[in-house]
């Protein structure tokens, strides 16, 4: 009998030590085939690195879920603003939703603390899944722990679900009394079956809210403008946490004159993403109501963001050539930049929006 324990021992500490030491080579090895990819891995370095200085700036309480976009925006701009930052790193720079890293998301947006109890229960399951010899489950934890340092799976409730599910198989002991587990399954069933039913009412009208929310989209779409705001407005309580649904509200707004409105839409959309089209959405609705200094101060933030975003200058350009807020100077720097950004190869849209940075040029009126 304790030679079996020994052996048992043994194999639970075998078992651990090969897991850590695959962890680690796996690890390595889609670490060194991401960067061999140039531009892939060069992108997901600058993001790991302009992550983890955001995470020093909120060690302990972070960000909260889902401040991650709106952080490393901030982060990205102050990095660029330095010495530090190279050519490359802004050539390869995007704005992403995600930090293509769980633990360092974790970290940024629950603090350290949150991280460590993260870690915690990646290493108490994975230890009692080897103890109890429920090696299927503990190797899913593993794949799912490696799958993590590259991706964001824990981004979609599915694996949370799965992690949950692989957790429980960890942590049950198939060694212990099958009498007794029988009498536990009624209580245990009563109980998921009661939260079964909390969840499913108060998610019951999530099916009919994204319903509605496709057929605005449709009428989005065919630019139906004016008939598309009014019902926007009446989901924005239940959908006010997505980006996209708040871009669509807001350009409904914008298209039909309620400026101020859409602005307010952009301002929390802008809490919760980075995307530059938001930028460019909210200067243009600025504009539109003759706040040339906030424009401009929108379009700014976009090109410390993203230096090397020709559009940016382009929208830039244009507002410094608006005869209400005319800046000849700001506009041939604006209008250098754009034209130096420019591809060989162009297509209509990008010939068109040189054709028009040329004609203002041209203009001999500009900047009497």
């Amino acid at each position: 009998m304790e030679t079996d324990e020994r052996n048992h021992t043994a194999h639970i500490k075998l078992f651990a030590i090969s897991s850590i030491i695959l962890f680690v080579i796996v690890a390595a090895i889609i670490l060194a085939g991401n960067i061999q990819k140039a531009q892939a891995g060069d992108r997901r370095l600058l993001i790991w690195n302009i992550t983890t200085q955001a995470i020093m700036e909120h060690p302990i309480t972070g960000t909260g879920i889902g401040g991650f976009p709106a952080t490393y925006a901030k982060e990205q701009s102050a990095y660029f603003g330095t010495d530090i930052a190279s050519s490359k790193e802004k050539q390869t720079a995007i704005c992403p939703r995600y930090a293509y890293n769980e633990y360092l998301q974790i970290g940024l947006e629950l603090g350290i603390t949150g991280l460590l109890l993260f870690i915690f229960w990646l290493a108490f399951s994975l230890y009692y899944g080897i103890k109890h010899r429920q090696i299927g489950a503990s190797g899913g934890i593993l794949a799912l722990g490696i799958f993590a340092l590259y991706s964001y799976p824990l981004q979609l409730p599915t694996y949370w679900v799965l992690l949950l599910f692989l957790t429980v198989i960890c942590v049950t002991n198939p060694r212990h009394d099958k009498q007794r587990i029988q009498r536990s399954i009624p209580y245990i069933s009563a109980i998921a079956a009661v939260l079964t039913c909390i969840l499913f009412y108060g998610q019951k009208d999530i099916y009919y809210t994204y319903k509605e929310w496709k057929t605005l989209q449709k009428l989005y779409h065919n630019q139906a403008y004016e008939q598309a705001a009014s019902r926007y407005a009446g989901l924005f309580v239940r959908l006010y946490h997505r980006p996209d649904f708040l871009y669509e509200g807001a350009e409904c707004f914008c298209k039909t004159g309620q400026h101020d409105i859409a602005i307010k839409w952009l301002d929390r959309a802008l809490k919760l993403s980075a995307n530059p089209k938001l930028y460019y959405a909210i200067a243009e609705n600025e504009e539109a109501i003759k706040q040339y200094r906030k424009a401009e101060s929108h379009l700014l933030e976009v090109s410390r963001i993203l230096p090397e975003h020709g559009y940016t200058y382009f929208l830039l350009a244009k507002l410094y050539a608006d005869p209400s807020f005319s800046h000849p100077d700001k506009f041939h720097e604006a209008a250098k930049r754009f034209l130096a950004f420019l591809p060989s190869t162009q297509n209509n849209i990008t010939k068109e929006m040189k054709e028009e940075i040329l004609q203002i040029i041209r203009n001999r009126d500009f900047g009497k």
